[in-house]
């Protein structure tokens, strides 16, 4: 697949990344693995920063959905 623009922050990678893993809507992404809504919309939207931790939860959901990223890719678009 062809990436059409840079992704710039965490909030657009992350929301690219869940659009690769075929999960098109956020609520599908947060009731298949338990992330809350406020907070999966704060950090695709770049509202709150995505954390250390939450980026680690974040790599766990998409390899469980078959999408490999690193924790380095997400937070910082290297790697």
């Amino acid at each position: 697949m062809r990436v059409e623009k840079t992704l710039n922050t965490p909030g657009e990678r992350l929301r690219r990344a869940r659009m690769l893993a075929g999960i098109t809507t956020r609520r599908e992404f947060e009731i298949r693995h338990k992330i809350s809504a406020n907070t999966l919309q704060g950090w695709e939207q770049d509202k709150n920063p995505l954390s250390e931790k939450g980026a680690r939860r974040v790599v766990e959901a998409l390899k469980a959905d078959g999408l490999f990223c690193s924790v380095e890719w997400l937070t910082h678009g290297t790697g």
